[in-house]
């Protein structure tokens, strides 16, 4: 529910105030809650993951030299908005603990 409201508010900022248009939102139930009562524990046997590929860290976040004048505003525009978010971590889920299970915060962050 909070990403779609997310999303909601995103949108329409992008395409009247920064001129970006959107043609595609992907949202949908994409995480579930953390901290939710009645979660099921962690299980007792770890599951084996697939072999990652050989690609460092440092070339997966090495920032691309390839960007355009709007992709550099867009990353700027993205990067802002999450640290907003990462702030008001702690705000969201108190707001969110009045009306539900108080991890909005938490799951935005």
């Amino acid at each position: 529910m909070e990403l779609m409201i997310a999303a909601r508010k995103a949108v329409p900022e992008l395409q009247l105030v920064y001129g970006i248009a959107v043609d595609r939102v992907y949202n949908g139930t994409l995480m579930t809650s953390l901290d939710m009562a009645g979660n099921r524990p962690p299980a007792k046997f770890p599951v084996p993951l697939p072999p990652s590929p050989s690609i460092k860290d440092d070339e997966i976040f090495a920032p691309s030299q390839e960007l355009s004048k709007q992709g550099c505003i867009l990353e700027a525009a993205i990067e802002a908005s999450a640290t907003a978010i990462i702030n008001l971590k702690d705000s969201l889920n108190e707001w969110d603990s009045k009306v539900g299970d108080g991890d909005c915060g938490t799951t935005m962050s």
